[in-house]
Protein backbone atom coordinates (compact mmCIF):
# COMPACT_ATOMS: atom_id res chain seq x y z
CA UNK A 1 0.00 0.00 0.00
CA UNK A 2 1.22 3.40 -1.16
CA UNK A 3 0.68 5.79 1.08
CA UNK A 4 0.26 9.72 -0.04
CA UNK A 5 3.36 11.56 1.06
CA UNK A 6 2.12 14.92 -0.38
CA UNK A 7 1.34 17.41 2.15
CA UNK A 8 -2.40 19.58 1.78
CA UNK A 9 -0.95 23.03 0.23
CA UNK A 10 -3.20 26.51 0.58
CA UNK A 11 -3.24 29.72 -1.41
CA UNK A 12 -2.53 32.55 0.97
CA UNK A 13 -5.01 35.13 1.64
CA UNK A 14 -2.61 37.48 1.28
CA UNK A 15 0.62 36.72 -1.44
CA UNK A 16 -1.52 34.42 -3.23
CA UNK A 17 1.26 31.97 -3.56
CA UNK A 18 0.81 27.91 -2.39
CA UNK A 19 2.10 26.67 0.61
CA UNK A 20 1.98 23.46 2.42
CA UNK A 21 -0.72 24.03 4.71
CA UNK A 22 0.65 23.31 8.71
CA UNK A 23 -1.72 20.12 10.18
CA UNK A 24 -1.74 21.90 13.84
CA UNK A 25 -3.58 25.22 11.99
CA UNK A 26 -6.87 24.31 11.61
CA UNK A 27 -8.71 26.77 8.51
CA UNK A 28 -5.56 27.97 7.87
CA UNK A 29 -5.33 31.22 5.12
CA UNK A 30 -2.17 32.43 5.30
CA UNK A 31 1.49 31.75 5.04
CA UNK A 32 4.52 32.30 7.98
CA UNK A 33 5.82 34.93 5.66
CA UNK A 34 5.87 38.07 7.93
CA UNK A 35 4.12 40.21 5.41
CA UNK A 36 1.06 37.59 5.03
CA UNK A 37 1.45 37.22 9.24
CA UNK A 38 1.27 41.12 9.35
CA UNK A 39 -1.43 41.47 7.38
CA UNK A 40 -3.64 37.96 8.97
CA UNK A 41 -3.24 40.33 12.45
CA UNK A 42 -4.27 43.55 10.97
CA UNK A 43 -7.21 41.66 9.32
CA UNK A 44 -7.80 40.27 12.78
CA UNK A 45 -7.36 43.49 14.86
CA UNK A 46 -10.13 45.83 12.26
CA UNK A 47 -12.85 43.04 12.30
CA UNK A 48 -12.23 43.12 16.19
CA UNK A 49 -12.60 47.13 16.37
CA UNK A 50 -15.58 46.84 14.18
CA UNK A 51 -17.20 43.94 16.31
CA UNK A 52 -16.22 44.60 20.18
CA UNK A 53 -17.26 48.10 21.27
CA UNK A 54 -15.62 47.31 24.57
CA UNK A 55 -12.29 46.35 22.39
CA UNK A 56 -12.15 50.16 20.65
CA UNK A 57 -12.68 51.93 23.90
CA UNK A 58 -9.89 50.40 25.16
CA UNK A 59 -7.49 50.82 22.09
CA UNK A 60 -9.09 54.38 22.27
CA UNK A 61 -8.10 54.69 26.01
CA UNK A 62 -4.47 53.10 25.50
CA UNK A 63 -4.03 55.64 22.67
CA UNK A 64 -4.67 58.73 24.04
CA UNK A 65 -2.67 57.23 27.41
CA UNK A 66 0.34 56.49 25.12
CA UNK A 67 0.19 60.02 23.52
CA UNK A 68 0.05 61.38 26.62
CA UNK A 69 3.06 59.66 27.56
CA UNK A 70 4.83 60.73 24.29
CA UNK A 71 4.31 64.40 24.24
CA UNK A 72 5.35 65.63 20.97
CA UNK A 73 5.95 62.05 18.72
CA UNK A 74 4.39 62.91 16.27
CA UNK A 75 5.40 66.70 15.49
CA UNK A 76 9.26 65.34 15.38
CA UNK A 77 8.45 62.43 13.71
CA UNK A 78 7.23 64.99 10.92
CA UNK A 79 10.38 67.20 11.22
CA UNK A 80 12.72 64.46 10.61
CA UNK A 81 10.96 63.16 8.15
CA UNK A 82 9.55 66.00 5.16
CA UNK A 83 9.63 63.30 2.62
CA UNK A 84 6.82 61.77 4.54
CA UNK A 85 4.65 64.34 4.86
CA UNK A 86 4.79 65.67 0.99
CA UNK A 87 4.14 61.91 0.02
CA UNK A 88 0.80 62.09 2.10
CA UNK A 89 -0.07 65.85 0.79
CA UNK A 90 0.38 64.87 -2.98
CA UNK A 91 -2.77 62.43 -2.95
CA UNK A 92 -5.20 63.81 -0.39
CA UNK A 93 -5.43 67.50 -1.14
CA UNK A 94 -7.75 68.55 -3.73
CA UNK A 95 -7.06 72.68 -4.82
CA UNK A 96 -9.96 74.49 -5.64
CA UNK A 97 -8.84 74.93 -9.08
CA UNK A 98 -9.50 71.09 -10.09
CA UNK A 99 -12.99 71.47 -8.66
Amino acid sequence: MVKNTMKPMIKCANCRRMVPANPRVKNQNYCNRKACRRARKNKWKQSKIASDLDYKNDQGDYHKQWIEQHPGYYRNYRKQRPDYCDRNRGGKRVSKLEL
